[in-house]
């Protein structure tokens, strides 16, 4: 999940092989947590989220169940077809990728 966020907001991968043999991982070993330039890019309440998904010992990584749970990953807004909170009331939102204008008209 951490690489599909890291590649979603980058537009790119962070290393090619998890292995201190690739010079971008190698960096990331040395000056991973807050010295890491690249994570403060990311949105500051997330920031914490993204350092235990990147953890590199996958005993200390943090779970999916974990992710699922955290603050930051609840409070995301996504788009479903399902009823909010059992009910027949659909949940108000907006679409992303329309513009304001036209996610109002739609909502």
């Amino acid at each position: 999940m951490a690489v599909i966020y890291y590649a979603l907001n980058f537009t790119g991968v962070p290393w090619r092989t998890a292995t201190p043999n690739d010079p971008n991982y190698a960096y990331y070993l040395k000056y991973r947590g807050d010295r890491f330039e690249p994570f403060q890019r990311f949105p500051p309440q997330s920031r914490g989220l993204i350092h235990r998904m990147f953890e590199p010992n996958p005993k200390k990584r943090i779970t999916i169940a974990e992710i699922i749970l955290s603050p930051w990953f609840m409070a995301t807004q996504t788009c479903s077809g399902q009823d909010f909170h059992g009910t027949k009331e659909e949940r108000p939102h907006i679409h992303h990728s329309l513009d304001k204008k036209m996610a109002q008209q739609n909502t």
